[in-house]
């Protein structure tokens, strides 16, 4: 498989830990990531995204702009990403949905593995 062909992630996580052990560990499973600080921090680096996102991975709560808004831009994109939150904190399911939909939710903490395993469900790709 070739770098370019490999699923492309955006990872969005105010906790610089928590970017990191994600990248690490989905990476290690052959997806190439990118990583935002926050909502807007994201928006700009999907701006100079060498292609389109396969799966946005995000945090719920972040200062300026929280996952549930950086989901519904995404997703009004003409080829929209798939969507997957994540929080610590506890959420109603209905104050997490985006676009009429509610995405698939990790409650952290979380173990890797369990994550790599969940983000290959969604884009269907067989282990």
């Amino acid at each position: 498989m070739s770098l370019a062909s490999e699923p492309l992630l955006l990872v969005v996580d105010d906790d610089a830990g928590v970017r990191k052990l994600l990248k690490t560990a989905l990476e290690r499973a052959g997806f190439r990531v990118l990583l935002g600080e926050n909502g807007v921090h994201a928006l700009e680096v999907l701006a100079e995204a060498d292609g389109p996102i396969a799966l946005l991975l995000s945090d719920v709560v972040m200062p300026g702009m929280g996952g549930v808004d950086l989901a519904a831009r995404l997703l009004a994109m003409p080829a929209p990403p798939k969507v997957m939150l994540m929080s610590g904190y506890p959420h109603d399911p209905a104050l997490l949905r985006v676009a009429g939909t509610n995405p698939p939710f990790l409650r952290k903490p979380f173990n890797p593995p369990d994550v790599v395993k969940r983000i290959r469900v969604e884009l269907g790709i067989a282990d």
